[in-house]
């Protein structure tokens, strides 16, 4: 986990996964639900160092420069996560070799989760 590692979505596997009770089956919605939780977190908007990139509608560049964007991507650059939801319980895949900020943030996403269920 080099905080200094360059990814690129072509290159990056989803080998790693955590998994969160949620007391409650919530489906489809999984990936919104664990987006809103990032999106509180003060992790969401740390540094990262990515040569992705995505566009705005002007076609303007957008930077995968923060582990939020980096997780759940950007327009035009899709996230390096997958969100799984079966039963009770969200699975969340990540690259091992994702940067800390991301790893961070994902153990505060569990950790804010589990909390309020």
């Amino acid at each position: 986990m080099d905080n200094q590692t360059n990814l690129s979505v072509k290159n990056n596997r989803l080998e790693t996964m955590i998994s969160i009770d949620i007391g409650k089956d919530i489906g489809l919605t999984a990936g919104v639900y664990v987006q809103e939780i990032a999106r509180k977190l003060s992790q969401y908007n740390e540094s990262v160092d990515c040569n992705d990139e995505g566009f705005d509608k002007k076609g303007e560049k957008i930077l995968v420069n923060t582990a939020g964007k980096y997780l759940f991507g950007v327009p035009g650059c899709p996230g390096h996560i997958r969100i799984v939801s079966l039963d009770k319980k969200i699975s969340i895949y990540f690259s091992s070799q994702a940067p800390v900020a991301v790893h961070q943030l994902i153990i505060s996403i569990k950790n804010e989760i589990e909390k309020h269920e």
